[in-house]
């Protein structure tokens, strides 16, 4: 059953069933955007990092967003578990993300749409755009 705690700043969500905790802050960038981080943890774990851009409204005046690219950071702490795939792939999937980590050969990877497929690293740096279906890996 999941529970919901308010925290100034942020919305933090408990799974106990399945020890996941999902939390989501926004950050004043100083710009026009503000720059949304969603937080998946598993155990003690920070599984997946998610950020994106919100268009802002300024003296009056928006200022949207260009595009709807997120960047997502893996990150597996060395558990490289059917559980801990499960979870990073439901998460993507909730948030809308095109990446997915897949097995083949007892190795992971994170899918590149019909790109490929690129090893899986921790605490690697992907931008996933839900426009173009493209999943590509900056660091």
């Amino acid at each position: 059953m999941a529970e919901n705690i308010g925290v100034p700043g942020s919305l933090v969500t408990i799974n106990a069933r399945t020890n996941t905790k999902v939390t989501e802050t926004v950050e004043d960038i100083g710009s026009e955007h503000n720059v949304h981080i969603i937080t998946i943890r598993l155990y003690d774990t920070d599984i997946m990092q998610v950020r994106y851009a919100e268009g802002r409204t300024v003296m009056g005046v928006y200022f949207p967003c260009v595009g709807h690219t997120r960047t997502v950071t893996l990150n597996a702490g060395g558990y490289r578990t059917p559980t801990t795939k499960r979870r990073i792939n439901e998460a993507a999937k909730a948030l809308g993300l095109v990446l997915r980590v897949v097995q083949k050969d007892y190795q992971w990877y994170v899918t590149q749409s019909r790109y490929g497929l690129c090893l899986f690293e921790d605490n690697a740096t992907w931008v996933d755009d839900s426009v173009s279906g493209k999943v590509i890996r900056l660091t």
